[in-house]
């Protein structure tokens, strides 16, 4: 049989030739994107306004240079306030000597003393012309358990007047002549228990008004420091022997003398107590 003859160059030319090429596919359209929502920012509620943790400020004292208090069964005491203290303040009590004025003594200590520091508060006593009552010349204290009476009442109402600022702990006892010597009678078991006593040409013992056991009484109320204060010699010797009783008792005592400055409250003398001021106070933070 005669075979097949096949055209040698067909045949390669199936070999070779790699598959017919097709038609490429039409490109696809991409989706759409997304719109873009608009997305408007929060409106923040404004920031309250932050709390202060800190205390408010005391308030500072307002009051006149001098102001009348008004005591229960007395005439009114005379008080020089500590204007524009803030917080508690110690007080220091002055009593005036025989036909003396409250008023007179109460600027004289405040202006001795610390500025801004302290109430000064000066009982007035009995006027030397009753009629005359609060505009009487002059003042006096009829005796001393009257003049104790007297200082607690005024130590009493000051502290209702005042209670912001008025410390009533441990607080300071002046006395001039008669309110020195009377102010020494009164004070030993006095209930203002006051911790530094001023005697200024009084109550140094003219009068035998020290003793061991007197001495020792003002110390079981408290009393610390004791200063006497002397412009005569009679006052000066007499003074030196109290010291003596009072230190003996535990307490501290000193003698201010000014030689020949006699019975006064002003001058030299007045400035030797204004120097030791600063003895009997130390140790009481309130008046610095």
């Amino acid at each position: 049989m005669r075979g097949v003859v096949y055209p040698i160059g067909a045949l390669c030319v199936a070999c070779t030739a790699g598959p017919m090429p097709t038609r490429p596919a039409p490109a696809s359209t991409p989706p759409p994107l997304p719109m873009v929502q608009t997305v408007e920012e929060p409106q923040l509620a404004p920031r309250a306004a932050e709390t202060s943790t800190a205390a408010p400020s005391p308030p500072r004292l307002e009051a006149q240079a001098l102001e009348e208090l008004e005591l229960d069964g007395f005439l009114p005491a005379v008080v020089a306030p500590p204007i524009g203290a803030v917080g508690p303040q110690p007080v220091w009590v002055a009593a005036h000597g025989a036909g003396g004025k409250a008023s007179i003594h109460c600027t004289q200590w405040r202006s001795m003393l610390p500025e801004g520091r302290g109430f000064v508060v000066c009982p007035r006593g009995f006027p030397t012309h009753p009629q005359a009552g609060v505009d009487a010349p002059g003042f006096y204290y009829v005796g001393h358990p009257r003049l104790g009476e007297e200082v607690a009442a005024a130590l009493k109402a000051l502290s209702a007047r005042w209670p912001t600022w008025v410390d009533l702990e441990a607080p300071v006892f002046a006395g001039y002549s008669q309110g020195a010597s009377m102010g020494a009678l009164a004070l030993p078991g006095h209930p203002g228990r006051f911790a530094r006593i001023l005697l200024w040409e009084g109550g140094n013992g003219e009068h035998d008004e020290w003793n061991l056991r007197v001495a020792r009484r003002l110390g079981e109320h408290g009393t610390r420091k004791v200063l006497f204060a002397c412009g005569r010699l009679v006052c000066r010797e007499n003074a030196d022997t109290s010291a003596r009783y009072l230190q003996r008792e535990g307490l501290e005592a000193e003698v201010v003398y000014v030689s020949g400055a006699g019975h006064t409250y002003v001058g030299d003398l007045r400035a030797a107590v204004k120097a030791r001021l600063s003895w009997l106070l130390e140790g009481d933070p309130r008046w610095r």
